[in-house]
């Protein structure tokens, strides 16, 4: 009865972690499938034994690192996503259809490129507003120009009403950043501006998260 009973621990915790690594690859292929899809994502699923946390679909913590986001509005070029309390369908997960993920804390940290936000800016614009980016050094410039003029201002960055803005000089409106909707329940809460780019953080609870099929 005891080497039997070594036997079944043995045998669960040999298919735990191989289990886990299903359920990360379905989110990964989540992110990277769809309208708004990433290039690359990794997913880490924390916690032992893992086949409990799949029998009931509830996820303790979940990591996620996505490569190059196209959205549709901008590129985002890195996210870093920590997770607490995930639920997953594992109906869902079995079959291959993931469609969604409710969790209940979640932390973002995301870095967009100034290359990829001036294409965006651009964009928004149908051209009327050209956007370049200086960042040679610690203090980037932007320089805007419009039918009735140009201007360049040194860069910086803000969250207002849960946009990210740049703002432009005291006799001019700041400029919207064009970004996806954000899932319901979480919002942007930081912004930097860098010499490579935008770091910005977003902060939520009970945050559902929906995937393109």
């Amino acid at each position: 009865m005891f080497i039997g009973l070594v036997l079944l621990a043995l045998l669960a915790a040999l298919s735990d972690r191989p289990l886990a690594w299903y359920a990360e690859s379905q989110i990964e292929q989540a992110l990277t499938t769809g309208s708004d899809s990433a290039e690359s994502a990794h997913a880490s699923i924390a916690g032992i034994p893992f086949l409990t946390q799949f029998a009931t679909g509830e996820y303790r913590h979940v990591e996620v690192d996505v490569h190059r986001w196209h959205t549709g509005v901008i590129i985002i070029n890195s996210i870093a996503a920590d997770g607490r309390d995930v639920d997953a369908d594992t109906s869902d997960v079995l079959t291959n259809k993931l469609t969604a993920l409710e969790v209940a804390s979640l932390k973002v940290t995301a870095e967009l490129r100034w290359q990829d936000v001036a294409a965006a800016l651009t964009h928004a614009t149908d051209g009327v507003i050209s956007v370049t980016v200086t960042a040679r050094s610690r203090r980037p410039t932007i320089r805007v120009d419009t039918l009735l003029g140009s201007i360049t201002i040194p860069l910086a960055v803000s969250v207002r009403d849960g946009q990210l803005h740049i703002p432009a000089g005291a006799k001019s409106a700041p400029i919207r950043i064009p970004l996806p909707t954000l899932p319901p329940g979480i919002h942007l809460s930081t912004a930097t501006a860098t010499a490579q780019g935008i770091q910005v953080t977003a902060r939520g609870s009970r945050v559902h998260i929906s995937f393109d099929s």
